[in-house]
């Protein structure tokens, strides 16, 4: 019995051994395709292809057949293209039986002009005669990477995060994140009465690159919406809101938003009018991070 099992787990590291050599020598082949998009080589991408393999752009839809028409291929592009730094960002081995096995993952690349773009990639490999994995078939995507305002919105960092007002009876809750890029700040809202949400909604914050300012549009539950602008003064951010109430009248304010500490801001509402009749400002209140 114990020779058996013996015999089992040899077997068990035996496989996982050489699963792990098979992801080792693909990964060498993808160091090299890296290394040939840095350098521009496309010798040395063309040799890393099996002689009837296939390459498919689906950003360019270009298609070539075998390996010659490949290496023309990336002649072509790089007689086209700036010089960059390229880093293998992700990739993911999946063997699919000892001679064949597939990569999943992305490029990233720096131009000598500071520009950045990124190449999606699928790869079928195949093992060869001579024991070498050789790509049969290569699918690729240019993605373009996103810019980022974010240099136009750090200055509302410090909202990120969850802040609450409340007592026994009232709470208000507003919740704040970044999109993936940090060109948008969320803010989730809601305001509960004796337990129960009584308004809730969203403000989304961004940059407006054509006139130049931070902008962000509401949404609420009741299906008022608004649209604002934003400019600093000191601690305090200054939002002239216009807002279409549910039954359609029309509303005017300036929230403010103060800073306190990275802890603490206070809120209000200033210059509020429901179709032109004027109502008593609201706060400050203050509101604390959790």
């Amino acid at each position: 019995m114990k020779t058996l099992v013996h015999f089992i787990l040899i077997l068990a590291l035996t496989a996982c051994s050489k699963e792990s050599v098979e992801e080792h020598e693909i990964n060498q082949r993808l160091a090299l395709m890296v290394q040939g998009e840095e350098k521009q080589d496309a010798d040395l991408i063309g040799s890393l292809f099996a002689p009837d393999a296939t390459l498919i752009n689906l950003s360019a839809s270009d298609t070539r057949e075998g390996s010659e028409d490949i290496l023309a291929y990336y002649k072509e592009n790089f007689d086209e293209r700036e010089d960059a730094t390229v880093t293998l960002a992700s990739s993911a081995i999946t063997v699919k039986e000892p001679q064949t096995a597939v990569a999943v993952g992305k490029m990233d690349l720096t131009f000598s002009t500071g520009e950045k773009e990124s190449i999606a990639f699928k790869a079928l490999f195949q093992k060869g005669a001579d024991n070498v994995w050789l790509v049969k078939r290569w699918t690729e995507a240019t993605l373009s990477t996103a810019p980022s305002f974010y240099e136009q919105l750090k200055g509302l960092d410090w909202l990120v995060g969850s802040w609450t007002n409340g007592d026994d009876d009232s709470t208000f809750t507003s919740k704040n994140q970044w999109d993936k890029y940090k060109n948008f700040l969320t803010q989730s809202f809601s305001l509960d009465i004796l337990g129960q949400k009584e308004l809730f909604g969203r403000q989304i914050i961004g940059w407006d690159a054509n006139e130049e300012k931070i902008r962000s549009w509401i949404f609420d539950s009741e299906g008022g919406f608004g649209a604002c602008s934003w400019y600093q003064e000191g601690d305090s951010w200054y939002v002239p809101v216009r807002y279409t109430m549910p039954d359609g009248s029309l509303a005017s304010s300036t929230q403010i938003y103060k800073k306190i500490d990275d802890a603490t801001y206070q809120f209000s509402t200033t210059n509020r009018e429901i179709n032109g009749q004027i109502l008593p400002n609201i706060g400050p209140f203050t509101l604390t991070k959790g």
